[in-house]
């Protein structure tokens, strides 16, 4: 994880400063998705050594918590499937293969848990350890979404938004699929 404070001589006061979160590559085969917050922080960095005040003023105001990859062990099986086969491999979800059977012969673009599934939030659903969106036995199973709870829990008067980048399509999608 990188934190972006602002520089000393220019934030003032860090009590009132408001924290913005942003991840990315939650779904393993988001590879791509990993480009916008760093392309955020370089923006931002950018713009405070150019004198450009936007980007100051943002940097003066906020601080920001970015974390390119959340899906890391997911994302290496993608990469190292490449390497040796040449082909992409489709998986969304991590490497935690626990909740699998032997009875259960998961393809290997199917083992894992759905970590954007995996929070406490509307958990759960029909899918077993072989689907899509498995969501784990029980909401925070997995290491990344526990992560994640502990960083905005122990930030939580601190942290007012957070921005999860995906690149499965041209959308801009709700929290919870527009349930709320």
């Amino acid at each position: 994880m990188l934190k972006i404070n602002g520089a000393p001589h220019i934030t003032g006061d860090m009590s009132e400063k408001k924290a913005i979160l942003l991840t990315a590559a939650h779904h393993s085969r988001e590879l791509v998705s990993t480009q916008m917050p760093l392309y955020t922080v370089l923006d931002l960095l950018h713009g405070y050594v150019n004198g450009n005040q936007e980007k100051i003023n943002l940097l003066t105001r906020n601080q920001y918590f970015v974390i390119p990859m959340l899906n890391t062990d997911g994302c290496w099986t993608i990469m190292d499937h490449y390497k040796q086969t040449g082909e992409m491999l489709l998986k969304r979800k991590n490497g935690d293969y626990r909740f699998e059977t032997e009875s259960d012969n998961c393809a290997k673009s199917f083992k894992g848990v759905d970590i954007n599934r995996n929070y406490g939030y509307i958990w759960g659903n029909n899918d077993g350890p072989c689907g899509e969106s498995f969501p784990g036995p029980h909401p925070f199973s997995e290491p990344e979404s526990r992560a994640m709870r502990n960083l905005i829990m122990n930030h939580q008067d601190e942290i007012k938004f957070v921005y999860n980048f995906h690149s499965y399509g041209p959308m801009w999608v709700w929290p919870y699929n527009g349930e709320i």
